[in-house]
């Protein structure tokens, strides 16, 4: 996650370097090593490649020389209403001694963070150093580099101490990453540090909560009307143990098989981070739904990649839980198609055909969304042409681009349609493989431009079948005559 650019800068002065010397990456100066470290180091290279970094309390007095490093707040940057905010902390003295700053920020953070955390209710950190390095042979190049950790999600006052200290460990990592990577750096100058936060709040579970009419009457799903916030266990139990009655809706059946299955440990209401390791502990596969617009619209928030063979699909809304016991019924509306559909529960996406859906399946499983259109022929397999016309080479060809402008639609004829695009430019390029018949790249930009283009093109027709279907008697010599019998 780092970045560098070089810096020219004159003012520097340049070091002198002995031969028994050693650049370890979390050094702030030159430090000499004795010749039998230097034949320990030798004999074990891998000592070299890391040295010694023991990861330092980031709370304690001890680090650096024993003074803080005094910040200057930025204002905050805020979006989305606050739930967005991000600050930078700047030491009012340059430091050099990365160590120190992140000791001193560790403590600042620590009385930052609850405060921001009661503000938020829940919330997902990242933190960014911004360092400046410098050659140790030349002083006058300086590398800028930003380190930035992973983001970490907090969800209470006892976590910030250890993720805080967790963090700050995987700046020092980046650092040394870079410093080992790039060959004779040594830190210059630490300059600020930039904490990016953003209101997370989870997906819970909680008490009942009523089916919108479009889902109720669709009979897919099972909503037990729990008075407590184990719906999620609920919803489980209800689908491991379908009920036999007349009303599948009643709590009391199922009550018996938390105990069977281990879920009156599990800690409620259930969010969607602790579902993979209720997976495991059941041996099943659960998805995870939700909708919108009074249940027209469906997404899935959370596609189990365990290996189980049994598979629940659970139903999320307002912090409620439930199970959905036919998902074709639920998902039957996405299209007008009244026919048998098959729906992939990653895209929803839908097909004819179980067979399509399972080659779809094979790119859109395979460890997100994207994947290659096409699946290549094995090792040794030739491809060619049946029809003869596809192997002849086109003697001209056109590419060509527009672009537009875009407009809110006021009077829109239908309800899909809700702008309107204005071409403003367009432009194309003709590929010729005939030396005779070359033609520039052409653009034109305003109000006109899709009819000044197509009457481009009605022009470079003409050109170009002028020439393909001349009259012009062919020059045949007996020398080519001969060449042409004589061809294999």
């Amino acid at each position: 996650m780092s970045s560098k650019r070089v810096i020219e800068n004159k003012h520097l002065s340049t070091p002198k370097i002995s031969r028994s010397t050693i650049i370890t990456p979390f050094s702030t100066s030159i430090t000499p090593v004795q010749s039998d470290e230097l034949v320990s180091l030798a004999a074990n290279p891998t000592d070299l490649d890391y040295t010694p970094v023991v990861i330092p309390d980031f709370f304690s007095d001890q680090n650096g020389d024993g003074s803080d490093t005094v910040f200057v707040e930025s204002v905050p940057h805020t979006a989305f209403h606050q739930t967005l905010q991000e600050f930078d902390l700047t030491p009012k003295t340059q430091t050099h001694d990365l160590i120190k700053f992140l000791n001193s920020l560790a403590k600042k953070l620590e009385q930052t963070l609850p405060d921001l955390l009661r503000k938020h209710i829940g919330m997902k950190l990242w933190l960014l150093v911004r360092v400046l390095y410098s050659k140790i042979d030349d002083k006058t190049k300086i590398v800028e580099a930003y380190h930035k950790s992973k983001p970490f999600i907090c969800l209470n006052l006892f976590q910030i101490r250890d993720q805080i200290s967790i963090l700050l460990e995987q700046l020092l990592t980046e650092s040394a990453h870079f410093m080992r990577e790039s060959s004779g750096l040594v830190y210059n100058n630490i300059v600020a540090a930039t904490i990016q936060i953003a209101q997370h709040l989870p997906l819970v579970g909680e008490h009942y909560v009523e089916l919108p009419n479009r889902l109720l009457k669709a009979n897919a799903i099972v909503n037990v009307r729990n008075n407590d916030n184990r719906c999620f266990g609920y919803a489980v139990i209800s689908a491991l143990h379908p009920s036999t009655g007349d009303n599948p809706n009643r709590p009391k059946q199922y009550e018996n098989f938390f105990q069977q299955h281990n879920l009156q440990y599990v800690q409620y209401p259930v969010s969607q981070n602790d579902i993979p390791a209720i997976e495991d502990m059941l041996q099943v596969r659960i998805n995870l739904f939700t909708f919108s617009h009074e249940g027209l619209r469906k997404y899935p928030i959370y596609i189990s990649t365990k290996l189980f063979d049994t598979e629940i699909d659970l139903l999320h809304w307002n912090g409620h839980f439930a199970w959905i016991k036919n998902f074709n019924r639920l998902i039957y509306n996405i299209t007008k198609h009244h026919e048998r559909k098959f729906i992939c529960k990653c895209c929803l996406g839908h097909f004819s055909a179980e067979s399509k859906l399972a080659l779809h399946k094979q790119n859109c499983e395979n460890g997100g969304y994207a994947g290659p259109i096409y699946t290549m022929p094995p090792p040794g397999k030739i491809l060619k042409f049946i029809n003869i016309r596809n192997e002849l080479p086109l003697p001209f060809k056109i590419f060509a681009d527009c672009e537009a402008l875009t407009e809110k639609a006021l009077n829109p004829a239908q309800a899909s349609i809700y702008q309107n695009h204005i071409p403003c430019a367009v432009g194309f390029k003709l590929i010729s493989s005939i030396p005779a018949v070359q033609i520039p790249y052409w653009q034109c930009r305003g109000e006109n431009c899709v009819v000044a283009f197509l009457d481009r093109l009605v022009e470079i027709e003409k050109i170009c079948v002028e020439y393909l279907f001349n009259n012009t008697r062919m020059i045949f010599t007996r020398k080519d005559e001969q060449d042409f019998y004589t061809a294999v």
